[in-house]
């Protein structure tokens, strides 16, 4: 009997050792399969950040000449002038993350556009392959095993993949190009009436308002509209254009009419709006005698430097206002209107547009020429037989626009942006807008990880 119980003492103490042993080898290779893990989430973030670098690098190195740059004639070029491409800044934010792209340990690849990865090679083809907005980040990881190699795995591999989206901030045109428009979110935000004989030309009429009169005009106007200034049949693509609805009487109207568009929000954000720098400022204009900016003769005053005259006061509308050669202004009207109703003539062209990759912009404020703050209300009116001849927009979100007069002897390039706009009483003339002469707000770009 003694042997028999020294027999299956002997058996455990066995059975008790092996345990021991298999323990040991699951908690060593847990040890071998967590550093993999740890090394794949180090890796998968220095993807996600080396795409980020590269996409910002990217953007910020698109040409200057306007190009958009998505073909391989710009995809390397530098016109940051930081000493980098998107590539380089792409390796070189993985390598900061331990990924030195030295082949044995990691290899760092990244294309643009992005090709059928292999990580994953049974998952669906990617939906950003070949397209050039967007910029793909693979690391392949080799990660050494320390016990594992007892069972013949000498390494584990990780492989991961980062997609980033680089969209660069563009110029667009306000209200979609529309020539007159009316940002009121209620009531009737754009009229037309009283035998207006009016051509709108490059551009159409949009609504703000969601009312069911959104936009009106009565059976005794003539509003026609063509898309280009040599059009001379109305145009296809632009027309009466609302939130809410539109009554325009008689119908059919010969140009499309457009209901339920998306509705602006009123007060415009902040990256509509010019961030603008007072280059000149006055409290009242014009002075009382020639400075070192303007010339004053008797009733005529002359803008002699080019820049952003700003007036925190009154506005006298009954001066003629004209530019020397070349000088190109932007009027900032804090707190006055505008009221043009007599004979006053004005000659004024706003300052030039940049290009839209120099950044900062040399004139926040190119494309217009007379600016009042949302917080100005004050009203704008056109009449009388005034002798107009005027390039850039007049963008007054808080204030109500009012055309009436004979015009045909003006020459308009003018893009009218109002809380409302109203074209009545005898108003006749001709509008052209352009939009490379017109307003253009810096609509922000887009850099976003997407996979």
């Amino acid at each position: 009997m003694n042997f028999k119980h020294r027999t299956e003492r002997g058996q455990a103490l066995v059975l008790i050792v092996l345990g021991i042993v298999g323990l040991i080898a699951i908690t060593t290779l847990a040890i071998d399969a967590g550093n993999a893990f740890l090394d794949r989430r180090h890796a998968q973030n220095a993807a996600d950040t080396a795409a980020f670098a590269a996409v910002l690098e990217k953007i910020q190195d698109m040409p200057l000449n306007g190009v958009v740059c998505g073909t391989t004639a710009c995809s390397n070029t530098d016109d940051n002038h930081d000493g980098l491409i998107w590539s380089t800044a792409g390796l070189a934010r993985a390598r900061t993350n331990g990924y030195n792209n030295d082949v044995v340990p990691n290899t760092v690849t990244l294309y643009n556009p992005p090709v059928v990865g292999d990580c994953n090679p049974n998952d669906s083809p990617s939906p950003y392959v070949g397209n050039w907005d967007y910029i793909q980040v693979i690391i392949r990881s080799t990660v050494k095993t320390y016990f594992a190699p007892i069972i013949g795995i000498k390494q584990l591999n990780n492989c991961v993949e980062a997609i980033a989206h680089a969209k660069p901030g563009v110029p667009e045109p306000m209200v979609l190009g529309n020539l007159m428009a009316g940002l009121s979110r209620s009531g009737t935000a754009v009229s037309v009436g009283g035998g207006a004989n009016i051509t709108l030309i490059g551009g159409g009429t949009f609504s703000n308002s969601s009312d069911s009169s959104a936009l009106t005009m009565s059976n005794n106007s003539s509003l026609v509209i063509k898309d280009t200034a040599t059009s001379t049949n109305p145009s296809t693509t632009i027309g009466l254009s609302a939130v809410g609805g539109i009554l325009a009487n008689p119908l059919p109207y010969p140009s499309p009419i457009t209901t339920g568009d998306a509705q602006y929000p009123n007060p415009l954000p902040a990256y509509m709006l010019p961030n603008y720098t007072c280059n000149f400022s006055y409290v009242n204009f014009p002075p009382t005698s020639t400075d070192t900016n303007v010339q004053i003769a008797g009733k005529v005053v002359t803008f002699i430097k080019s820049g952003v005259y700003c007036v925190s006061g009154s506005f006298n509308s009954n001066q003629d206002l004209s530019a020397n050669s070349e000088v190109r202004i932007t009027i900032v009207l804090e707190t006055a209107g505008i009221s043009w109703t007599g004979q006053s003539s004005v000659n004024l062209t706003s300052l030039p547009r940049d290009n839209p990759r120099i950044v900062p912009p040399t004139y926040p404020t190119g494309g217009l020429l007379f600016y009042l703050p949302p917080s100005n209300t004050s009203s704008i009116n056109l009449a009388g037989g005034a002798g107009m001849n005027t390039t850039g927009s007049i963008l007054a979100p808080g204030a109500d626009i009012k055309l009436a007069g004979n015009f045909t002897g003006s020459t308009f390039d003018c893009q009218f942006i109002g809380n409302t706009v109203s074209m009545s009483g005898s108003l006749t003339g001709t509008f052209r807008y352009t939009e490379q002469n017109n307003y253009a707000f810096p609509y922000p770009g887009i850099i976003e990880l997407t996979k």
